[in-house]
């Protein structure tokens, strides 16, 4: 009769332990909650201005890095004022590398996501004039939802790029 082996229960109980506390882990970091859009993710804001100094346009890019697979959802919307701006966005998803060589690189294990978002002119014009905070809602099929607030480094920023170049 072979001896009983102690060994492949602990080792087997050890995996099963490090497994949960993995998939906690990976569920807390993309369900956790956030105080403005500077903390959830990546924001680039540019503005086009024509040569007689009225504005063209601008494009918000958002990146933003999870763990979970789930798709983009390209319904976004600018709140400005308690006013819905509701805007298709062009998203874009990269799956991880899982590129080990590179282990702090952010892609190595999350999926990246990426929303190119064109705000109209209307929502432009009050942006400029705002005094309030202006939250940007974006989210995920699964129905994964953020709306966040602007930071104030960011809402100074894009204050700024929206006031036009006095000569």
């Amino acid at each position: 009769m072979k001896p009983f082996n102690y060994m492949g229960i602990l080792l087997g109980i050890l995996m099963i332990f490090i497994g949960i506390v993995g998939c906690t882990y990976t569920y807390i970091i993309d369900h956790r909650s956030y105080d403005n859009l500077a903390q959830c993710c990546k924001a680039s804001f540019n503005t086009a201005y024509a040569e007689d100094g009225h504005i063209e346009g601008a494009n918000l890019t958002l990146i933003q890095y999870r763990y979970t697979g789930d798709k983009p959802n390209p319904i976004t919307s600018i709140i400005i004022d308690g006013i819905d701006y509701p805007v298709e966005a062009s998203v874009k998803q990269t799956m991880p590398t899982y590129d080990f060589s590179k282990p702090f690189s952010n892609n190595t294990l999350k999926t990246c996501n990426k929303f190119f978002i064109q705000i109209p002119l209307v929502a432009l014009s009050k942006m400029a004039k705002t005094s309030h905070v202006i939250f940007i809602k974006f989210g995920y099929i699964n129905g994964a939802t953020y709306s966040l607030p602007l930071s104030d480094e960011q809402t100074v920023d894009w204050q700024m790029q929206l006031t036009p170049v006095q000569e």
